[in-house]
């Protein structure tokens, strides 16, 4: 059974893979297609510049605020973990240490 801390780690990393899929479409005249990664790094490919412009303007930080919540909150799930595993293998370590 998965714990609910490993079920939450692994919620941040497929958030933080959803980043790599499709963001957003804008188009007037000719579609700009993003992914949130693409957004975040202000790197938003397409024909009109204008368009593209006023797209990284308006929502690169609100990418970037996302982006860095995703990264923390993994990071602070898989540091909980391995906080938590390794006190169980101190504490296995110390209890069979008491039998002998």
């Amino acid at each position: 059974m998965i714990s609910s801390r490993g079920l939450t780690a692994t919620l941040f990393a497929a958030a933080l893979l959803a980043f790599l899929l499709p963001f957003g479409t804008v188009s007037c005249g000719e579609p700009v297609t993003f992914t949130g990664l693409e957004l975040a790094t202000s790197t938003v490919h397409g024909d009109d510049e204008a368009l593209v412009d006023d797209i990284e303007g308006q929502g690169a930080f609100f990418a970037i605020l996302a982006a860095i919540s995703v990264l923390a909150g993994a990071g602070l799930c898989l540091l909980f973990i391995l906080l938590l595993l390794t006190f169980m293998v101190c504490l296995s370590a110390s209890l069979s240490f008491e039998v002998s």
